[in-house]
């Protein structure tokens, strides 16, 4: 079961996509324990990214069929226009915990990215150039335009968040024909 919780387009400087969704019967455990047991391994990305925290891999969570569930129920849902299939090119886990935050970035190379949270938490996913901010919680599905300028603050209390970021790219566009 999904609940779209917001959707919102409105133009930054060229169209934009912000979509809200609440995933039902969702199994965060699943994800965490997944999460906990990628980042023991040598190729995690703890603090070497936009993610000043504990990271996996890129693609740690690419093939996990559980995840592509969801987001083909997503998909299906909101019955968006893609003329195209989009294709899921990473989904990387992260933990988060005091003073760890998420440096101001988009995912310009990227046509759509997303984030499901595995947990709630009080500190805000931040999407300045729109002015909105997420309140983490377990099960919320944000699916948004890559290029999206988006932060979060730094964790302060004494809490972990736990979320599956992911990027998507059309596949399937027709070729430029040079003739």
């Amino acid at each position: 079961m999904i609940n779209v919780i917001q959707h919102l387009e409105k133009p930054l400087l060229i169209q934009s996509t912000f979509i809200k969704a609440k995933i039902g019967d969702f199994d965060s455990e699943y994800f965490i324990n997944k999460i906990e047991h990628s980042l023991k391994e040598d190729n995690s990305k703890n603090n070497m990214t936009n993610v000043k925290g504990q990271m996996t891999n890129w693609t740690a969570f690419v093939n996990d069929e559980y995840l592509s569930k969801i987001i083909f129920n997503f998909l299906t849902h909101i019955e968006y226009n893609f003329e195209q299939n989009l294709q899921l090119i990473e989904a990387w886990g992260i933990k988060m915990q005091e003073n760890n935050y998420t440096k101001l970035h988009n995912h310009r190379r990227c046509d759509w990215s997303a984030i499901l949270y595995l947990n709630d938490c009080s500190t805000p996913l931040i999407f300045p150039e729109s002015n909105m901010e997420v309140y983490p919680e377990a099960g919320l599905f944000v699916f948004f335009s890559g290029f999206m300028k988006h932060q979060t603050r730094t964790i302060k209390k004494n809490e972990v968040k736990y979320a599956i970021p992911c990027n998507f790219n059309l596949v399937g566009l027709p070729q430029y024909n040079k003739d």
